[in-house]
């Protein structure tokens, strides 16, 4: 699982202190004013690594607007901004609002291919300057991947000397692989998400139906970094989202629900083939107002691969 990391920032290094903001805001770190100069942050270690890799892109960047945000994408919380001209939508909307499935692995030519982040790779250091892949991936796998599985991404990291840099796109996330060994690091990221779509199921728990021994289960949950076992747990203003193994997360649901005589019931909401036509919701703790989504639906599709000698 992810763990939380502080750190403390110089303002006075950098010309344009907004963005420095948004930068932190997009995810989702709690800043403390030290003094006029100094601003100690609070977030997860993943996230620190992207955050880490845009002020330094900041820093080096002749002009502030060269980083900034792109006209096509609008900065939104939890949202790195590029220069992308492609659709990525992941699917189309049926009137119903469901999402049409894309298929899992679809890959485009690296011929056609065009920088993803204009300008960005002159700033990585020398070991970080060698391609480029995007893969975009179902909201709720990445966020479990992050959360939960966030071991195995530092790994990849670590291993193929990448920079994992990722932004939310409607109901999915692209992430953008930036360093040495991109094309392997992005074929082990494919399979661990493969691997995540086949094992991950969602049960939904409206908040109205649990009783106290529910609330209690609850409770400790949420001093628990919002994971039991293998289940995450996003509070909703409404209802409870789990994701995890469908058995694991199941037997959770029962647990929520015991003792208010709603053990055992099932919707339509509690399996992975849901409508995606309800409106997101507000999570907290496990999921913020930063990563809103609804829920599972398909997990990976490959967007573009580029290789940069």
């Amino acid at each position: 699982m992810d763990f939380q990391v502080q750190a403390t920032i110089r303002l006075d290094c950098f010309q344009d202190k907004t963005q420095v903001f948004q930068i932190l805001r997009s995810h989702d770190f709690v800043t403390e004013r030290r003094n006029r100069n100094e601003l100690r942050i609070k977030g997860g270690f993943v996230d620190l690594k992207s955050v880490k890799f845009h002020l330094e892109q900041l820093l080096e960047a002749p002009n502030p607007s060269d980083v900034g945000p792109s006209s096509h994408y609008p900065v939104s919380p939890g949202a790195v901004p590029t220069n992308h001209h492609t659709s990525e939508a992941g699917g189309t909307r049926n009137r119903s609002g469901s999402r049409n499935k894309v298929p899992p692995a679809s890959v485009s030519s690296p011929s056609t291919s065009a920088p993803l982040l204009t300008g960005s790779s002159h700033s990585l250091p020398p070991s970080f300057s060698h391609g480029q892949h995007t893969l975009l991936v179902e909201g709720d796998v990445f966020y479990y991947a992050k959360r939960v599985r966030s071991k195995e991404l530092r790994d990849i990291e670590e291993r193929h000397e990448v920079a994992l840099i990722w932004r939310e796109v409607g109901e999915s996330f692209r992430i953008t692989l930036e360093g040495r060994n991109t094309k392997e690091a992005a074929g082990e990221l494919q399979q661990l998400v493969e691997r995540l779509h086949a094992l991950l199921r969602t049960q939904e728990v409206p908040r109205t139906d649990m009783g106290p021994k529910g609330h209690a289960v609850l409770q400790r949950i949420q001093e628990n970094s919002y994971i039991s076992k293998s289940v995450l747990v996003c509070e909703m203003h409404d209802r409870l989202h789990l994701i995890g193994p469908s058995s694991e997360s199941y037997a959770l649901k029962q647990r929520l629900l015991e003792g208010s005589g709603h053990e055992g019931r099932t919707s339509d909401r509690s399996s992975r083939r849901r409508s995606s036509s309800q409106p997101a919701s507000s999570r907290r703790g496990a999921v913020t107002e930063a990563e809103r989504r609804r829920p599972l639906k398909q997990v990976v599709s490959w967007v573009k691969g580029l290789s940069k000698n």
